[in-house]
């Protein structure tokens, strides 16, 4: 049967049923070579994946560890800034209760320099 020949609509056409099982025979091991690549990257593409993954779970954890440093940057620097505002305010207390004191030291010793004053010039008159 095998070198029986067989008609074809195909424009492929076989003489024997062999020579046709041959062909499909290795069309068929084509197709299963195909599908093991095909199955081969799809492999290597969700290991690839994998990696990838981890990659951005570690890129996230680094991120999230550097904004936690920077908001506890911030936070000191807020701190310290509120701190330089109360010295600030509290020199400026200072100062002023200073610049009160020179003024009501000047205001004591006018009166002493207007006697004095006074009295320079009784013996002259």
């Amino acid at each position: 049967m095998d070198d029986q020949e067989v008609p074809s609509k195909n424009p492929k056409t076989f003489r024997t049923v062999a020579e046709a099982e041959a062909h499909y025979k290795r069309l068929l091991v084509a197709e299963h070579q195909n599908y093991d690549n095909l199955q081969d990257r799809l492999i290597t593409t969700m290991e690839d994946l994998v990696h990838v993954r981890r990659r951005h779970q570690e890129t996230l954890v680094k991120l999230i560890q550097a904004k936690n440093d920077h908001t506890r940057s911030l936070e000191t620097h807020r701190a310290a800034l509120l701190k330089y505002g109360e010295m600030m305010k509290q020199a400026m207390e200072i100062a002023q209760l200073a610049a009160e004191s020179a003024r009501s030291s000047r205001e004591n010793q006018q009166p002493e320099a207007n006697e004095s004053d006074l009295a320079a010039q009784e013996p002259s008159s």
